[in-house]
């Protein structure tokens, strides 16, 4: 098999698997349990600080402190500006803890990360440059593909979310 392809396989497992965790979340949420964290405004500027800023900033310090080949720095760079776990609201769930609050967590990073990770990126490019660019109407493709519409299928119960919407 040839690399691309290969590649294409993985990427392509990579993303049904995302959008199977994502269908299988919307399956056991609503809306409201969705913006749990839109309605406590100091939890969610903290957890956007912590994700947005205190995340990158400590990866910063890691990837300018230690001896670490360029595309070893440039992997933790990426992990650090993608913020979120599509598996976390899983294991919270799993672990007795707010699922809420990590699903919440999930779609919110995920709608910011539209314009915070090309943001990033081109930082990352004047710091390690490379002819690599991400736009954010590719960001929002992707997110869009693999986590809000699966999403947004799962979640068969809106209604009972927004019975004013129901006619």
């Amino acid at each position: 098999m040839e690399p691309a392809t290969i590649e294409s396989l993985i990427t392509r497992a990579a993303q049904l698997t995302l959008f199977v965790l994502m269908l299988g979340m919307g399956l056991n949420l609503t809306i409201r349990q969705l913006s749990y964290l839109w309605n406590k405004p100091g939890l969610l500027i903290r957890v956007l600080l912590a994700s947005f800023v205190l995340v990158p900033l400590v990866a910063a310090i890691v990837v300018g402190l230690l001896p670490l080949s360029a595309p070893v720095k440039i992997g933790i760079a990426l992990m650090a500006i993608t913020p979120g776990a599509p598996l976390i609201y899983r294991k919270i769930s799993k672990m007795g803890w707010n699922a809420r609050l990590a699903a919440s967590y999930q779609i919110t990073v995920s709608l910011l990360a539209i314009g915070f990770i090309p943001v990033l990126a081109v930082i990352l490019n004047h710091v390690y440059p490379n002819q690599g660019v991400v736009t954010p109407l590719e960001v929002f493709k992707q997110i869009l593909a693999v986590q809000i519409i699966p999403l947004a299928i799962g979640l068969e119960r809106w209604r009972a979310s927004f019975p004013v919407l129901v006619t």
